[in-house]
């Protein structure tokens, strides 16, 4: 049992509850009221992507064959997933066309590819008002990839 289930032992079961019984969307939201943290560029959004769909998003077997963290899986190797992402950027970009700015998009752009697999179709990925300007990256993001991937 990790430090999550520990703390919350109704989390892991109530997850499942939640999605099926009552059609609950389970969205994990990330950031807020700090501004100590920052993808500071494109190849640290995509590691961060994998690492967030490796932990929760669909049970990997390579994933944890390599022993990465699980926290919501359930008791025996229950699959436990969440529906989505929200993030509250609160750490200011610096220049238009600088490294940091391109953290996010690239975070998103490989979440939602992630997403678009068949059994992920109503996945949900938001943010916050205060990162609006890189919302509009990500927007460009999603209608690029809306187009690419369009039946």
């Amino acid at each position: 049992m990790n430090q999550l289930q520990s703390e919350c032992p109704n989390l892991v079961a109530d997850i499942p509850v939640c999605q099926s019984t009552y059609s609950k969307k389970i969205i994990l939201s990330l950031g807020g009221s700090s501004q100590t943290y920052q993808l500071s560029g494109a190849s640290e959004g995509v590691a961060f992507a994998d690492f967030l769909w490796g932990t929760f998003g669909p049970q990997n077997t390579t994933w944890l064959k390599h022993g990465q963290p699980r926290p919501f899986d359930g008791p025996n190797g229950q699959a436990v997933e969440v529906d989505g992402f929200d993030f509250d950027i609160e750490t200011p970009s610096s220049g238009a066309f600088s490294a940091s700015r391109c953290g996010y998009p690239a975070h998103s752009s490989k979440i939602l590819k992630l997403a678009t697999l068949p059994w992920h179709q109503d996945f949900v990925l938001c943010s916050k008002e205060q990162a609006r300007l890189i919302c509009l990256q990500v927007l460009s993001n999603v209608l690029y990839l809306m187009q690419t991937w369009a039946p």
